[in-house]
């Protein structure tokens, strides 16, 4: 009779066994399960940042941006490079280069020094009156129309339509750009 009892216990345990076994193949699946619903919540996060010309509601997320927010950003970003005098080239540029996105930023930041120097060199004064806005909050890229005035010294230079292609990146949240091209002249 002892065996019997013997091997009785030992299923016993074998039951028990298991049972704790599949709790804890339960509790991991939830708590895996729970780490992705994390994830997936944290992706869809709103931060709120405020660009330099803010005008009426914007929202930018970790993967989405407002059509308000991206066209506030490059009238800012337009605003910095274009609008500037001898003067006042290297703070605005400073300030551009805040928003350049870092892959790309030593490319867009000797473009800037370059034009910088050219700017001071010929005593050139950019002013840049928008006329349109085109915008593509899907692919975050944003095109800026309108008349270039400038100046070399005192003597106007003739105006000329032109336009600027700027194109986004969202970094979790915070929009930066990665190129900054005249695209069109006439």
């Amino acid at each position: 009779m002892k065996y019997a009892d013997f091997i009785e216990k030992i299923n016993e345990k074998k039951y028990t066994t298991h049972l704790l076994l599949g709790v804890v193949v339960l509790l991991t699946v939830i708590t895996l399960a729970m780490m992705v619903f994390a994830h997936s919540l944290s992706k869809r996060e709103t931060v709120i940042l405020v660009p330099m010309q803010l005008t009426g509601n914007a929202r930018v997320g970790n993967q989405t941006v407002s059509p308000n927010y991206l066209t506030n950003v490059a009238l800012s970003l337009v605003s910095l490079r274009m609008n500037v005098t001898p003067e006042t080239v290297d703070t605005q540029y400073h300030l551009l280069k805040r928003y350049i996105a870092p892959q790309d930023y030593v490319a867009i930041s000797e473009q800037l020094q370059h034009e910088s120097a050219l700017i001071k060199k010929r005593d050139l004064t950019n002013s840049f009156s928008l006329q349109k806005v085109a915008i593509d909050t899907r692919r975050l890229r944003v095109q800026l129309s309108g008349v270039l005035s400038r100046s070399v010294g005192d003597v106007l230079l003739p105006k000329t339509w032109t336009t600027f292609d700027i194109q986004f990146d969202n970094d979790n949240g915070l929009l930066k750009a990665v190129s900054f091209e005249e695209v069109k002249k006439s």
